[in-house]
Order: C-alpha cells, then sequence, then structure tokens
C-alpha cells in the first residue's frame, strides 16, 4: 500500500528558489496485502494508475500496485512486442485504494513486454517490463 511523504530539505548550498524545500514521493513496500491494520485509515488515491512494475527485469514473477480512486472494474493484460495478447492477470472488481498484483511470468519466454490497465472502459495505461530467464 502506498503512503504519501513530505519531506523538507533543510540546508541546501544552493537554494534555487523556494520550491526547493518541498519534495513529494511515494513509498511502496513489498506486502501483498490490500487490508487495512486495525485502526489505520486506507489510502484513496485522488487519480488512477499503474506502478512500474518491481522488479524489473523480472524471473519468474513481478508486482505491480494498481490505483482506484473509487470501486471499478480492472483488467489487466500483458502483450508481446508483436501486440499480442499473452497473459491475462485480472478482469474483476476493486475499490477504492491501492491494490498490489502478482504477474506470473513462468509460462513466457524471455523478452520484453507491455502491460495494459484498463479501469471500466474509461482509463487505460500501458507499461513496459523485461523478463530474463
Amino acid at each position: 500500500m502506498g503512503r504519501y511523504v513530505e519531506l523538507e530539505i533543510i540546508g541546501t548550498k544552493n537554494n534555487p528558489g523556494q520550491w526547493s524545500n518541498v519534495w513529494e514521493a511515494e513509498i511502496y513496500g513489498a506486502n501483498s496485502s490490500s487490508a487495512v491494520d486495525e485502526g489505520e485509515e486506507e489510502v484513496i488515491p485522488a487519480e488512477y494508475g499503474i506502478s512500474q512494475n518491481y522488479p524489473n527485469p523480472f524471473n519468474p514473477s513481478t508486482k505491480v500496485q494498481v490505483k482506484m480512486k473509487e470501486t471499478g472494474v480492472v483488467k489487466l493484460d500483458v502483450y508481446n512486442i508483436l501486440g499480442e495478447k499473452v497473459l491475462a492477470v485480472l478482469d474483476e472488481e476493486l475499490s477504492g485504494g491501492i491494490h498490489e498484483i502478482d504477474i506470473d511470468g513462468s509460462r513466457l519466454a524471455s523478452g520484453t513486454y507491455i502491460y495494459q490497465l484498463n479501469i471500466d472502459g474509461k482509463f487505460s495505461q500501458v507499461k513496459k517490463m523485461n523478463l530474463i530467464k
């Protein structure tokens, strides 16, 4: 699950402007659960999106995080470089929040692949990943 963190840098040698001391980052862990600990508030992203897979390159599996601003039907498919669908990873409804999805590439050959996220037909995003066996 992602957490949003704001960092303030105190002591820079060269201060190029008023925004140089504010940084923003998303922190991701390796937990495969999208459940929330008791007493902890779930983070609902402001937009849809998919992270770069990690690890990348990978063998035989990798993970991606899907950001859902609201509940919707999520499709995650993997294509080879010729544009042929080689793997249907997910086709189900997910609630708003951040979800970690495993991609099993054990039946795929080494190479470069494209993964595509589609949410309710209104949002689509693609990224590239590399499988090395």
